[in-house]
């Protein structure tokens, strides 16, 4: 009897100590992933503040340039001068190369539409306007000085090594811009900008 009354005992103990054990293992993961969400989180609103001072302050080329040769009617986009421009995009090393396909279908679409147009467009009569309507930067025709210091992200949703968030000003709560970023490397990259799904 007495070695019965020991062994219950000792069962029921070592039950106890597996369940503690599953129970801290599982406290243990929770505040890993929390712990990792919330590095993610710091990380991906860096990036996109990092992105925002270099266009604002270090970019010296523009989107989607259109060709006007010798001063006559537009013939297309300006291959030279986007090539240029996505050659600088990519050594900032904030971009996925989903960004960069994305852009070039763009590049390709507004060629394609402006040679398909029987329309004769001149410098200045805007048929960039045509394509957009504010910078594609930000959905915005302007915005205050050093407005990425004032950056802040909202409804992040990180699903493995993707995510996607919408930014916005801490002291203007209506306005939002979606983007979506993917980690290669552990290095969080923008994938994708709102104001380039334009086509």
């Amino acid at each position: 009897m007495k070695n019965i009354y020991i062994l219950s005992t000792f069962i029921i103990i070592l039950i106890n100590i597996f369940f503690t054990n599953c129970t801290n293992s599982k406290q243990e993961d929770t505040q890993n992933t929390l712990n990792t969400t919330s590095l993610d989180s710091t990380q991906i609103l860096q990036v996109i503040k990092d992105m925002y001072a270099w266009e604002e302050t270090k970019s010296t080329l523009v989107d989607f340039t259109l060709a006007y040769p010798e001063k006559g009617s537009c013939t297309g986009i300006d291959k030279e001068a986007n090539k240029n421009r996505m050659a600088e995009l990519r050594k900032t090393g904030f971009f996925t190369d989903d960004f960069f396909n994305n852009y070039e279908r763009i590049l390709k679409k507004m060629d394609k539409e402006i040679k398909a147009d029987t329309t004769k467009y001149y410098e200045g009569d805007g048929l960039e306007l045509n394509y957009l309507d504010g910078s594609p930067w930000c959905n915005c025709q302007d915005n205050p000085d050093k407005f990425w210091e004032t950056i802040k992200i909202k409804d992040l949703i990180i699903n493995n090594n993707d995510a996607s968030t919408k930014w916005t000003w801490i002291w203007k709560d209506d306005f939002e811009y979606k983007v979506k970023l993917k980690k290669i490397n552990n290095t969080w990259k923008i994938s994708n900008l709102e104001g380039f799904d334009i086509m």
